[in-house]
């Protein structure tokens, strides 16, 4: 019977599509489509230590060269991959 009443409640719960992020007095979805927003674009190759996901990449754009800059942590450096 218990058995049988866990799975019923199991059943109920819904995983989440995406995570509530509170806003002041509003409740606000993230979703990775909202953070590529922020995606900071620069004229100068990066050469800081990233504090937040977001720091975590960065576009460049000088004349006709575009790049994509991605931290990585292991190396603790920045990699980056030409964009055309």
């Amino acid at each position: 019977m218990i058995e049988e009443e866990l799975k019923q409640e199991l059943l109920k719960i819904e995983e989440p599509s995406s995570i509530a992020v509170p806003m002041g007095d509003k409740t606000k979805t993230s979703n990775l489509e909202d953070d590529l927003r922020f995606i900071r674009t620069t004229s100068t190759i990066p050469t800081y230590f990233p504090r937040t996901s977001l720091e975590k990449i960065v576009v460049y754009v000088s004349g006709t060269t575009y790049r994509l800059y991605v931290w990585d942590n292991t190396n603790k450096t920045w990699r980056y991959v030409a964009l055309t």
